[in-house]
C-alpha cells in the first residue's frame, strides 16, 4: 500500500503544481476600489536648463537626476529641492573621470528607510559597476560612506535595488539575455536569476511582448509587464507569489514599434502601494487623438487594485511619491526653457490604510 502510494506522488504533486499555477495565473477583471481625477496643487520651477530623466525622495529632499546629454549646457548630473519649501538647494556629480565627477550615474533606490543615498556609476563600457553609499547633509553636499563593487558583464542595469547593504536586483538585458539578477553583495552566494523567454530577435528588444519593468522594495520585487496588462509579484527569491492578469488576449507585436499598444509605462514602487500608468492605444493613436493623458494605477502590496486617478492635463513623464504626505511630484517636459515640476495630492490611500 505505501508503494502504491509513493508511486502516485509526484503525479499528486504535479497536478497541485499545475493548480496553483493556474490560480497565479488566471485572467481577471481590473477593478479599482475608488477613482478620481487629480489637478495640480502646485508648481515650482527646475533650476537650469535640466531635464529630469528620474525622480527620488531622500528624507527631505526631492532629487533629480538628469540623462547624459553631451551637449547639455548643465555640467552636473543631480539636483536637490527641499521638501520643506520646493527651493533648489544644490547641485552635485559634475561631468568627468575624477574625484566627485561620474560618467554615466544613476540611482539605486533604497528602502524608504534607509539613511542612506545610494548612487551608481555604470558606464556601459566597464564590466564593472560602483555602487556609492553617500550620506546627504542640510546644504545638500554628499559624503561617501562606503562603496560596492557589482560585476555586471556586457549587461545594461535598468532600476537597481538596494536592500539592507546585502542585496541588490536589477534587471539586465544582452543579445542573448533577458532576466532578473539578484547578487548578494556581502556573502559568496550564488545569484539568484529567474530568465523570461524572449520572442524577438536581440534587434528586436522593444518589440519583446515579455520585456517589462522591474520594482522593489524591501517586501519582494515586482515585474511589471510593458506589452501586456500583467503585473508579477515576486519575493526576493525571485519566485512568483502573485501574478495580476487582466490580459484577454496576446498582444499584436508590430515591425513598427509606434503601432503596438504599449500597457505600461513610468511607475514608482513606496512602501505601501505600487504606482503605474497606464494607457491602452498606440503611439500613433495617441497622436491622432492629441492626448497624453495617462491613469494612474495603485495596487496595495498584495496586489489589489485601490485606486485610478486620471489628470487634468498631461500626465508626468517622470515621477515619485512620498508616501508620508501621499504628494507626487511630476515632470512633463514642455518645450520651453523653463520647465516646472508639479506637485499632486493623491486622495484616499492614507485611508485605505488606516482602514485595513
Amino acid at each position: 500500500m505505501n508503494r502504491l502510494i509513493n508511486q502516485y506522488i509526484p503525479f499528486f504533486s504535479l497536478v497541485i503544481s499545475l493548480f496553483a499555477c493556474m490560480a497565479c495565473t488566471r485572467i481577471e477583471e481590473k477593478r479599482f476600489l475608488f477613482e478620481t481625477e487629480l489637478t495640480v496643487q502646485q508648481r515650482f520651477p527646475i533650476y537650469e536648463a535640466f531635464s529630469p530623466m528620474r525622480m527620488h525622495i531622500h528624507h527631505d529632499y526631492l532629487i533629480l537626476i538628469q540623462a547624459f546629454n553631451p551637449y547639455s549646457p548643465v555640467d552636473h548630473f543631480y539636483q536637490a529641492y527641499r521638501l520643506s519649501d520646493l527651493e533648489y538647494a544644490g547641485s552635485f556629480g559634475r561631468r568627468g573621470r575624477g574625484p566627485d565627477e561620474w560618467l554615466n550615474p544613476d540611482f539605486v533606490l533604497p528602502s524608504s528607510a534607509s539613511p542612506f543615498l545610494y548612487l551608481c556609476e555604470m558606464s556601459s563600457r566597464q564590466p564593472t559597476a560602483v555602487i556609492h553609499k553617500m550620506a546627504i547633509d542640510s546644504l545638500a553636499q554628499l559624503t561617501e560612506i562606503g562603496s560596492f563593487s557589482v560585476e555586471k558583464g556586457n549587461c545594461v542595469m535598468s532600476r537597481p535595488v538596494i536592500r539592507d547593504d546585502s542585496l541588490l536586483v536589477f534587471d539586465e538585458f544582452t543579445p542573448d539575455i533577458r532576466a532578473l539578477r539578484v547578487h548578494h553583495l556581502l556573502e559568496e552566494r550564488p545569484v539568484v536569476t529567474w530568465k523570461y523567454e524572449t520572442s524577438v530577435s536581440p534587434n528586436q528588444y522593444y518589440l519583446d511582448e515579455n520585456r517589462g519593468f522591474l520594482r522593489a522594495n524591501d517586501s519582494g520585487v515586482i515585474f511589471i509587464y510593458a506589452h501586456k496588462n500583467m503585473i508579477d509579484f515576486m519575493d526576493w527569491e525571485l519566485k512568483l507569489k502573485k501574478r495580476l492578469n487582466y490580459q484577454k488576449g496576446k498582444p499584436i507585436m508590430h515591425e513598427n514599434p509606434l503601432e503596438n499598444k504599449i500597457y505600461y509605462a513610468p511607475s514608482f514602487l513606496g512602501e505601501h502601494f505600487l504606482y503605474a500608468f497606464f494607457f491602452d492605444m498606440s503611439e500613433n493613436e495617441r497622436k491622432t487623438k492629441n492626448t497624453l493623458h495617462l491613469a494612474l494605477e495603485v495596487f496595495d502590496m498584495h496586489g489589489t487594485p485601490v485606486y485610478r486617478y486620471t489628470f487634468s492635463e498631461p500626465t508626468p513623464t517622470a515621477f515619485t511619491v512620498d508616501e508620508r504626505t501621499f504628494t507626487l511630484y511630476g515632470y512633463q517636459e514642455n518645450g520651453s526653457m523653463e520647465d516646472f515640476i508639479s506637485v499632486y495630492h493623491l486622495p484616499g490611500l492614507k485611508e485605505y490604510l488606516q482602514n485595513r
